[in-house]
């Protein structure tokens, strides 16, 4: 039997902020460490409770990782279909889309990019409808929702990932000043 102090649970804490504590049918809580955990608010599941607990964790992580995947290939489908519509417009402007598609694999999977040109600041601005009423207009709403797709995955990445993102949403920004400044 394995008696869990005060000690182990700050430590844990510090490295990962609780809001349950699950305790094995196998041990038990000192009294101090039970004291801990009531005094910072953290739930204590033990025994069965701990297991349904823990499955329910598993099934979780499962989703969190599905909705990871499925949302770097939504990205990289957005930004497919928005190159195939270029396509009829601007070959070259096609072309270079087609490149950024490649991108979200190369980002999941952990890869350096290579060529990646550091930009500033984005402006985030939205499309006007003056913007969406050219020939353009359905490859700018394409790029627009992968930029929400590429939003959404910088809170779920790692830091070096939500660095490569963060290129990748500023090369999809200029992608889309260039296809406004077409029109003007």
């Amino acid at each position: 039997m394995h008696f869990i102090t005060e000690q182990e649970i700050q430590q844990k804490h510090r490295q990962t902020p609780l809001e349950t504590f699950y305790v094995s049918a196998e041990s038990r809580l000192t009294p101090g460490a039970r004291q801990y955990l009531l005094d910072h608010q953290i739930k204590i599941l033990s025994g069965k409770e701990s297991d349904a607990a823990s499955t329910s964790n598993l099934g979780d992580t499962r989703l969190a990782e599905a909705t990871l995947q499925a949302t770097f290939q939504l990205l990289t489908l957005e930004l497919q279909a928005a190159a195939l519509k270029a396509q009829a417009i601007d070959l070259k402007v096609a072309q270079r889309i087609f490149k950024l598609a490649e991108l979200p694999a190369a980002i999941e999977q952990g890869e350096e990019l290579e060529d990646f040109e550091e930009e500033s600041e984005c402006d985030w601005s939205q499309l006007t409808t003056a913007d969406l009423v050219t020939p353009q207009g359905k490859i700018l709403i394409k790029l627009q929702r992968s930029q929400v797709y590429a939003q959404f995955l910088m809170a779920r990445v790692t830091d070096k990932q939500r660095q490569q993102v963060t290129h990748l949403i500023q090369l999809i920004e200029r992608e889309k000043e260039q296809l406004i400044g077409a029109n003007e």
